[in-house]
């Protein structure tokens, strides 16, 4: 029994020492009705050790009070020696104690029982503790060496503030090795838990005293990434919520977001084993469910999830010319041929009314497996449109291609110099006002022609300087599809028959299908079913 165990612990100072473990980590700052829970502790241990039986052999460790981040930073303060002396040295060591750093409780542990010298002489640890273990340390593994190897080991373990899924983490210290854990939520709480573990000879259990029997859980740390290569993501870019495989949520306590950047880690935990279902939402990119295990057993338990997959589009003015969507290349329409893009998700089979994604620029997106739509306008004339299936797990790569063919257009005076300030006009149905297909220069301020971007099809263009008047020529333009650079000179005057023209109201000659919106209106040849 637990009492009997104590009571040969505090019966015979000879043979038995007793070492107080005191926390000093960071969380020791942390505040319980308005005062912080280090002060609380250096009150409490004063009061209660100042009770204590002059009899006793008692020493103390501290640890994670010198240095921020360092799993090593354990310290003999005072040394076991009589109470009538060892009291006093640890009253005004706690009283000196500046919470720092990391939660090594087992290592700590560790220390306490092999400065008592636990293999040859019985040995009795209090540790009181605000925090689990933060070491990569399983103080269940410790508490089963312990007492395997001690005379007659005890530890007893203050759990200061502790949640009961916590409490669970540390109190197999005390399970294991024939001690107690006492609950402390307060000043009040903290003081009967001390002298409880420290004076009395005789222990009186309390269903209080104890988390309920259950798995004990492990600390579990996450590395959550869009697909398996990408970097980690981490509290600014997921929200999560984790449930058990029966649908019951997993308490929010139990797990956290972390910030990468700082701790290598997308989110730590603290799950008892079995089967969880994640819900992670991407924030405003995508949603996804990833299920994951945490299999029995003790230490840290890490969960690699890739949530997604990626589709990266190569872009192509037809198949023959890469298209750059950084760099794009010069225009007669404006300076250059910019690319707008929308990735529209097929859900139950539907395409939806919004898009995932919009871009024109970086074209590598991170979205769920599925069928997606890719939508674009080229050069504010053309857009394209096509489907694909994007494979769960890795990167999917797709063409894409506008099919335009460039058109270079120079105009020319009757003297053989170039028309001032030239301007050109595409058609694809009858002339009236502002209804041209394209328009634009086709001359650069540099003196470069600059290319159209026309879909295939018959237009009638119209160019010559701008107030030329009759002046400027008519000609027909055939794009036929087979994408070879078209290069026109152009002098000045000609004219087109209205037999010549008569086609722009053939019912089958309207080159575009349709005309679709990405950013801006475009020529859309060929439609996706």
């Amino acid at each position: 029994m637990i009492s009997s165990n104590f009571a040969h612990a505090q019966g015979d100072a000879q043979q038995s020492d007793l070492m107080v473990v005191l926390d000093g980590s960071g969380s020791m700052w942390g505040q319980i009705d308005g005062r912080t829970k280090i002060e609380i502790a250096r009150e409490t241990l004063s009061q209660v050790l100042e009770e204590t039986t002059t009899e006793m052999n008692i020493g103390m460790i501290a640890y994670g009070h010198r240095e921020r981040g360092a799993c090593g930073d354990i310290e003999l303060l005072v040394p076991v020696t009589p109470a009538a002396q060892s009291v006093s040295q640890i009253i005004s060591a706690a009283s000196n104690l500046q919470p720092k750093g990391k939660t090594p409780l087992s290592d700590a542990v560790r220390m306490a029982a092999e400065t008592m010298r636990y293999t040859e002489n019985a040995a009795t640890v209090v540790l009181v503790t605000d925090g689990i273990e933060t070491c990569n340390a399983d103080p269940c593994a410790l508490a089963s060496e312990l007492e395997a190897a001690g005379i007659d080991f005890t530890a007893h373990v203050v759990g200061f503030g502790l949640s009961a899924d916590e409490g669970q983490q540390v109190q197999c210290l005390a399970d294991i090795t024939g001690g107690a854990y006492f609950s402390a939520a307060d000043a009040g709480g903290l003081q009967d838990a001390l002298t409880r573990a420290l004076n009395h000879p005789e222990i009186t259990l309390d269903d209080s005293d104890f988390t309920p029997i259950g798995p004990v859980p492990r600390n579990v740390e996450f590395f959550i990434r869009d697909t398996a290569n990408d970097p980690i993501l981490g509290i600014r870019e997921l929200t999560i919520a984790i449930t058990q495989a029966d649908g019951t949520p997993v308490a929010r306590d139990n797990y956290s977001l972390n910030y990468p950047e700082a701790s290598d880690l997308s989110a730590t935990a603290s799950l008892p084993p079995g089967q969880y279902i994640a819900a992670i939402t991407r924030v405003g990119i995508y949603d996804a469910s990833a299920t994951f295990h945490v299999p029995e057993g003790r230490g840290t338990h890490l969960v690699d999830l890739s949530l997604s997959a990626r589709l990266v589009i190569n872009t192509f003015l037809n198949p023959a010319i890469p298209l750059d969507t950084a760099n794009p290349p010069t225009s007669s329409v404006k300076p250059h041929a910019w690319s707008y893009y929308e990735i529209y998700p097929f859900v139950d089979g539907s395409l939806a009314e919004t898009p995932l994604h919009e871009a024109y620029e970086n074209l590598d997106f991170a979205l769920p497996a599925g069928d997606y739509l890719i939508r674009a306008n080229l050069d504010r004339t053309t857009s394209a449109e096509k489907i694909v299936s994007v494979a769960p797990g890795g990167i999917t790569e797709v063409d894409f291609s506008f099919d335009v063919t460039r058109v270079f257009v120079e105009a020319m005076q009757t003297n053989g110099q170039r028309v001032e300030r030239q301007t050109t006009y595409f058609y694809d149905e009858p002339r009236s006002g502002r209804n041209y297909f394209a328009s634009g220069g086709g001359i650069a301020s540099n003196g470069d022609v600059t290319p159209f971007y026309l879909p295939t099809g018959r237009f009638v263009m119209n160019v010559g300087g701008e107030g030329y008047g009759v002046r400027r020529s008519e000609l027909i333009v055939d794009v036929t599809g087979d994408y070879a650079d078209i290069r026109l000179v152009v002098g000045e005057g000609a004219t087109l028959s209205t037999d010549e023209i008569a086609f722009l109201t053939s019912p089958d000659h309207r080159p575009c299908a349709t005309f679709l919106r990405v950013k801006y209106v475009g020529c859309l040849m060929n439609p996706v079913p």
